[in-house]
């Protein structure tokens, strides 16, 4: 069932989710985001490890501390850095494509997509209404998607290729921190629920008639 171009007759908006206007949002998302970099690097890091134990022999981790009689200095090895900027660039894009690709694909109308500063965006076209369970789709999709081709390609790329893979599916997995938090508030709804991308946020239609509450 594609989604609708037109505000059913029997919904009416109910209430408007801007959580990336509110602080403690934003500052729960970064702390959570950098909590999950961490914790899916190093799950990714053993899983490379089981799975091709010379692949990130070539990141030379080991230069990266240096010690000697006068301290410890920190060097960043340039094909550390390489894979680093390039994973990072690669999962700010294509978790924006694939949001948009499944826009696209509920709704066949074409999503906006473009770039907020440095970082790029996708919205659903205006006055396109999404039930909920297929919002929710929307939402995890880029994890979902990016996480599942990043770990098959692990197996299969050549080893030179594995580090700016494992930098990328665990970019792409602190970058849907903000997507979670949202699919989590969605599901307080209920599943008859119409939802519209505002852009800035979620706009959340009910049924007239119905006495649902969104759980507080």
């Amino acid at each position: 069932m594609k989604a609708n171009v037109s505000l059913p007759s029997n919904y009416s908006k109910y209430t408007i989710l801007q959580p990336s206007k509110k602080p403690k949002f934003i500052i729960g998302a970064i702390v959570t985001g950098i909590a999950l970099l961490l914790i899916v690097s190093w799950l990714l890091v053993t899983f490379v490890n089981e799975l091709r134990p010379t692949a990130l022999d070539g990141m030379r981790l080991h230069d990266m501390f240096n010690s000697n009689t006068t301290g410890t200095s920190f060097i960043m090895p340039p094909a550390l850095f390489r894979n680093l900027g390039l994973a990072l660039i690669a999962a700010l894009i294509l978790h924006e494509f694939v949001h948009a690709l499944f826009y696209w694909l509920f709704s066949s109308n074409r999503p906006r997509l473009g770039f907020q500063g440095l970082f790029p965006y996708a919205t659903a076209s205006s006055g396109v209404y999404f039930r909920r369970n297929r919002f929710i789709i929307i939402g995890l999709s880029p994890l979902v998607l990016l996480t599942a081709v990043g770990l098959l390609l692990m197996e299969i790329v050549p080893i030179a290729y594995v580090p700016f893979l494992l930098f990328f599916v665990a970019f792409n997995a602190a970058g849907a921190t903000g997507d979670l938090i949202m699919v989590i508030q969605l599901m307080l709804f209920s599943s008859d629920t119409v939802m519209e991308d505002s852009g800035t946020g979620v706009i959340i239609y009910r049924l007239k008639e119905s006495r649902n509450q969104a759980k507080q």
